[in-house]
């Protein structure tokens, strides 16, 4: 059974994968060799969907914080269906990968979860509970079925109506108070406006993701603190820690967002600049080994758990 970080592991490949075989700007390890021949990529990619699919699973039954992590709307089984979703984009025969993916938004009704409705601390807001919205958004782009997208577009009328808590802490999950939630959620509003060709949602997400920024980014790093309780924590060897995986969840956010922001959006050249600070000094963070460091800024490993190809993904997106 496969636990949550190596879930994390295959579906962050996948979407490494699906992104080399799209770019004309491949990602390669500092001093490493290049690329295998796409075909190659190909047929890794489909293999490892194809086994993911068979082994797919989650959790019925638990409370809310087991069905957060584990149940079949939650972030983790949100970013394979994401990334599956894309690889049907490209895939040969996409209609056995879209009807799979159908089949399972059918059996989540479309809905976002509801595992802190009632949890004060988090309530209708947890940036996790929202990223399923991405995938019921991308289907909805597939089939133009409206049913897949309204649920998740009356939870972000609800939440633009009754704005979180401003409070940065991290214990105040209603704002995106931790660096992993600018890929859970941002890209659901971008989305959602390039949809409704309404401008409140991508108003709204530019807000709150600038909070976000303000707050964890370091400009002088070129990197996201993981939440505000990393400031004053160093490593053995008084490095900052800066989460090598969590940097890699912003990336990614950032390319869902710029995938669907307009060319003529105001918002646009904030996203790209941030996108091309973060993603260089990534670029010049990553081991010969292809990976990066937990702790992603310092040069040799004080913690032996290497990152898995998270921060590779986003890389290949162009910008021109």
């Amino acid at each position: 059974m496969l636990n949550i970080n190596m879930k994390n592991c295959i579906t962050t490949g996948v979407l490494s994968l699906i992104l080399s075989i799209g770019s004309p700007y491949p990602c390669v390890a500092q001093g490493g060799e290049a690329l295998p021949p796409k075909a190659e990529i190909r047929h890794t990619l489909q293999n490892v969907t194809d086994r993911q699919m068979a082994d797919f699973h989650y959790s019925a039954k638990g409370n809310a914080f087991h069905l957060h992590d584990y149940g079949i709307d939650a972030w983790t089984n949100a970013t394979f269906f994401l990334g599956l979703a894309e690889w049907s984009s490209i895939a040969r025969e996409p209609e056995p990968y879209r009807e799979w993916l159908r089949e399972k938004g059918e059996q989540m009704n479309w809905q976002l979860p509801r595992n802190f409705i009632h949890h004060p601390q988090y309530g209708m807001y947890h940036a996790d509970e929202l990223c399923i919205g991405q995938f019921y958004l991308a289907m909805y782009d597939c089939y133009q079925d409206k049913e897949m997208m309204e649920d998740t577009r009356q939870r972000l009328d609800a939440i633009i109506a009754n704005p979180p808590k401003p409070d940065m802490s991290y214990l105040n999950k209603q704002a995106w108070t931790w660096c992993d939630a600018l890929f859970m959620a941002p890209p659901v509003y971008a989305r959602m406006a390039a949809i409704t060709k309404e401008s409140k949602y991508t108003d709204f997400m530019d807000q709150q993701f600038r909070n976000t920024c303000n707050h964890l980014y370091s400009p002088a790093d070129s990197l996201f603190y993981r939440d505000g309780s990393y400031f004053d924590r160093t490593e053995q060897n008084g490095a900052k820690i800066f989460w090598g995986r969590g940097n890699g969840w912003v990336a990614a956010g950032l390319v869902n967002i710029l995938k669907v922001l307009p060319r003529s959006s105001e918002h646009r050249s904030f996203y790209e600049a941030l996108f091309a600070q973060l993603c260089t000094r990534l670029a010049r963070l990553q081991s010969a080994d292809g990976f990066w460091h937990a702790a992603c800024s310092t040069p040799q490993p004080i913690l032996r758990r290497k990152q898995a190809p998270l921060p590779s993904s986003p890389m290949h997106l162009p910008m021109a």
